[in-house]
């Protein structure tokens, strides 16, 4: 019988704030190149095959998605993509402040 695979859904989570930011006119292939991560790994990676990837392709990331960081990390721990997306797009900064507070908050406990 094969090994059941692990499924990373935080990975999953991040493919779809990644696609709400860009949209589907964008291809994988390309987003995969912008983001200087090889197709293979970016396909196993939006499966869920694939861990989130270290902080520093996340900051990579957040420069193709034009948006900060350490918001794309909250999104990268399990915080729902849509909540994410939503409070960017109608610029609750109150929102995204306290969401990042929290995770300070939890990291330093």
């Amino acid at each position: 019988m094969p090994k059941k695979q692990k499924v990373f859904k935080d990975s999953i989570n991040l493919y779809r704030f990644i696609r709400l930011m860009l949209g589907q006119d964008i291809s994988n292939r390309q987003i995969a190149h912008r983001w200087k991560m090889d197709e293979k790994n970016f396909h196993e990676f939006k499966e869920g095959n694939y861990p989130v990837p270290r902080l520093a392709k996340l900051s990579e990331l957040a420069k193709v998605l034009n948006v900060d960081k350490a918001i794309l990390c909250q999104v990268a721990e399990g915080v729902p993509a849509q909540t994410i997306y939503r409070l960017i797009k109608t610029n609750n900064n109150n929102a995204l402040i306290k969401l990042i507070s929290k995770q300070l908050y939890k990291a330093h406990n």
